[in-house]
């Protein structure tokens, strides 16, 4: 059984998310700052052309037909045997209505993994209370 403790912004230091888990198999639940230099407000998941997420960990996926229209992915869990966040597609999960469901390159979900920034994905997923809610 994994212990779970809450911490505050001082304790927001990536080597310690990342020891806390594999050394110790705690997973820490952290409030980080944004410590993006170059201000973007989203990155692309490697590997995915229209899903990105911000710098708190929410993940989001772009229409491929609609490029404004933007939609929160449903957090689907953390996968340990894979070290991977899963986040599926909102359309599918919620039920919405999505015209470029059929040209969307994430046919269901996608699995990102925890070393694309062990400060942001962490197996804790920090995403929104807000799921489901159109940006």
């Amino acid at each position: 059984m994994a212990i779970i403790p809450p911490a505050d912004k001082g304790l927001d230091d990536g080597k310690l998310i990342k020891e806390l888990w594999d050394a110790y198999n705690i997973k820490p639940v952290i409030d980080i700052r944004n410590l993006w230099k170059d201000h973007d407000s989203t990155k692309v998941v490697p590997g995915h052309s229209n899903v990105v997420y911000n710098y708190q960990g929410t993940v989001f996926c772009h229409c491929p037909t609609h490029k404004d229209k933007v939609r929160e992915m449903a957090f689907g869990g953390f996968e340990k045997d894979r070290a991977t966040l899963k986040y599926r597609c909102p359309a599918k999960h919620y039920g919405y209505e999505c015209k470029g469901m059929k040209d969307c390159p994430v046919k269901s979900a996608v699995r990102i993994p925890l070393d694309v920034d062990r400060r942001i994905f962490t197996v804790s997923s920090s995403c929104g209370l807000d799921q489901g809610k159109e940006t």
